[in-house]
C-alpha cells in the first residue's frame, strides 16, 4: 500500500475530545518536549519520518489533484490531509484541503485549513475566498461577508478576475439570505 494510497489515510467524521493537561500543571520539562514537539512537527518531522522527500510530497499532491479532478472527493481529502500532517506550513497542501472538505461539507475542516492560509499568506484572495465558503456553510453570516468581502478586494488588486467573480457571486448569494 502507498503512502499516498486513500487506505493509508483515514478521516474520522467526529474526533474524539482530547484532554490535555492544564499548563499550570505541566512540568518545566513537560512543556519544553510539547514545544520542541511542536517544532519539530512544523518543521517536517512526520516527512522525515516516513522517509519521504519534498518530491515525494509534490507527486502526493498530483495525485490529490487528480482524484480531485475525477470526483474522487474522500479520497483527495485522506491525501491532502497527509501532505497537511507531512508539511503543515505548506499553502498549497491547506489550499487543497480547504477545497476538499468544502466540496465534502466538512466546514470546520475547512476553515482551519483556510484559516491558515490567512495567516500565512494574508494578501491570499483564496485564503479568504475559501474561508467565507466555510463560514456560510456554518451559518457563520457576518464571517462570511468580512472574508468574501476581503477576498473580492484582494482579487480585484492582484487582477484575478476569476476569483473576483467568484466572491461576489458567493457575496450575492449571502444577500438572498440575510434579506430573508
Amino acid at each position: 500500500m502507498s503512502f499516498f494510497s486513500p487506505e493509508a489515510v483515514s478521516v474520522s467524521p467526529v474526533a474524539p475530545p482530547v484532554k490535555q493537561t492544564p499548563k499550570r500543571n505541566r512540568t518545566p520539562a513537560v512543556q519544553a518536549a510539547l514545544g520542541k514537539s511542536k517544532d519539530a512537527i512544523l518543521s517536517g518531522a512526520i516527512r522525515d519520518m516516513l522517509g519521504l522527500t519534498k518530491e515525494d510530497l509534490k507527486l502526493g499532491l498530483e495525485v490529490a489533484a487528480n482524484r480531485l479532478q475525477r470526483g474522487a472527493h474522500r479520497d483527495a481529502l485522506r491525501i491532502y490531509a497527509a501532505l497537511v500532517l507531512c508539511e503543515p506550513t505548506n499553502v498549497a497542501f491547506q489550499i487543497g484541503l480547504a477545497n476538499c472538505a468544502l466540496l465534502l461539507h466538512e466546514n470546520c475542516l475547512a476553515l482551519q485549513a483556510a484559516s491558515f492560509v490567512i495567516t500565512s499568506e494574508p494578501k491570499n484572495a483564496r485564503g479568504y475566498l475559501l474561508s467565507g465558503r466555510a463560514c456560510l456553510g456554518l451559518g457563520c453570516w457576518k464571517e462570511a461577508e468580512e472574508d468574501l468581502r476581503r477576498a473580492s478586494e484582494l482579487a480585484k488588486q492582484n487582477r484575478d478576475a476569476n476569483l473576483y467573480a467568484s466572491a461576489e457571486a458567493l457575496m450575492q448569494k449571502l444577500r438572498v439570505i440575510l434579506a430573508r
